[in-house]
């Protein structure tokens, strides 16, 4: 048995499956009970751009419009681009002086919109983000500083994201640094 993936929000639904059969024998079990209607391939779900190549096989996920608007939403939108989530060697600790007035909600916003995209398309900015978020409850200036080097990073990488082959192996990388955590080592 194949199995079909239906994912339902609000009166937005995506059908996909292993197989064109499998998810289309699952619009058919959805659509035998309900009343929807096929609009064809997406282009667009609840903030993925989804672009597809049946030449090559694969699908390119990503969230540059989501980016655009989180750069916008804290001032960065003609940031200089860097080529690194954060800097090599950069040390995140709990000294320094601390973010007053409106800052420590406007850290914990940014961590939050970060781990969105982290956990959604991009990846590469999830070590960051962990180490950011390591200090929501008590965020130094250091740290929203830190942050903005992560907007300037995503304000060049805006269209990167996930890409699924249809053919090819799963690759990963690691690596391990204990964490990066001087406070508990």
């Amino acid at each position: 048995m194949t199995e079909c993936l239906i994912i339902i929000d609000g009166d937005n639904m995506l059908v996909a499956g292993a197989t064109k059969e499998t998810a289309l024998g699952g619009l058919a079990a959805v659509t035998s009970r309900f009343k929807a209607r096929e609009l064809g391939r997406p282009s667009y779900f609840l903030g993925l751009h989804l672009v597809h190549d049946d030449k090559d096989g694969t699908l390119h996920m990503n969230q540059e419009q989501y980016v655009k608007t989180v750069l916008e939403r804290f001032g960065m939108t003609d940031a200089k681009s860097v080529r690194l989530p954060i800097g090599v060697g950069a040390q995140l600790e709990r000294t320094g002086g601390p973010l007053t007035g409106e800052d420590p909600t406007l850290y914990q916003e940014l961590v939050g919109c970060l781990n969105y995209l982290a956990t959604a398309t991009r990846p590469d900015i999830a070590s960051a983000n962990g180490r950011l978020s390591r200090f929501v409850s008590a965020p130094m200036v250091a740290h929203l500083a830190a942050a903005k080097v992560v907007l300037r990073y995503l304000a060049g990488t805006k269209a990167k994201g996930l890409l699924y082959q249809q053919d090819g192996a799963l690759v990963g990388y690691s690596d391990a640094d204990f964490a990066a955590d001087k406070d508990t080592l």
